[in-house]
């Protein structure tokens, strides 16, 4: 007997320990996962480090979950209430250190 399954929801992660972004469709690479808008949003490719460079996350900064990622053409738009976005380019993220408190 060949059993099923169901696909009812796609979460793509584009930033380690931060929320996801609910697709209705995603692109499938080598990388697993992609944002059918940017094929370069993939899943857990960046992620928030501190001055020193050390991975930050949600257990150590709760108000991280508080941060809503959207993808605008070339860049990943970060939100937080009651600030301004920030958008960050997609290509070369490891040329853009961006400095930002929340």
């Amino acid at each position: 007997m060949k059993e099923s399954a169901t696909l009812s929801e796609i979460y793509l992660y584009p930033v380690k320990s931060l929320p996801g972004i609910k697709l209705e469709k995603a692109l499938t690479t080598k990388f697993g996962l992609a944002h059918p808008e940017n094929s370069l949003v993939v899943d857990r490719k960046w992620m928030i480090v501190d001055t020193n460079g050390s991975f930050r996350t949600q257990r150590q900064i709760p108000k991280m979950a508080l941060i809503k990622i959207s993808v605008q053409e070339d860049f990943l738009i970060f939100s937080v209430p009651q600030k301004n976005p920030l958008k960050v380019p997609i290509e070369n993220p490891n040329k853009n250190k961006i400095n930002y408190r929340f």
